[in-house]
């Protein structure tokens, strides 16, 4: 039984590090692929909705369903007749 528990531990230090290496990965790219992207659209339309009709998000096209909605707001500020 005890080379059995050393493995066991090993491989759950192993696991428990693989673990928080790969919730760091993900909250970093949370954060870059939908926090940050989010946080645009939200500053844009907040300046849309105080009356400042020249905000924009200008977020790159082709990158998902927030460049779709990035595009749209801006679309929708252009057709509001003030650029």
């Amino acid at each position: 039984f005890g080379e059995a528990n050393r493995t066991l531990a090993r491989n759950l230090v192993a696991l428990g590090f693989v673990t928080a290496l790969a919730l760091t990965a993900a909250w970093f790219l949370g954060d870059i692929l939908i926090v940050r992207p989010v946080n645009v659209l939200l500053r844009a339309a907040r300046q849309l909705s105080e009356g400042n009709f020249a905000a924009r998000a200008n977020v790159p096209a082709g990158r998902g369903e927030l460049a779709q909605l990035a595009q749209a707001l801006d679309q929708m500020a252009e057709a509001l007749g003030v650029d």
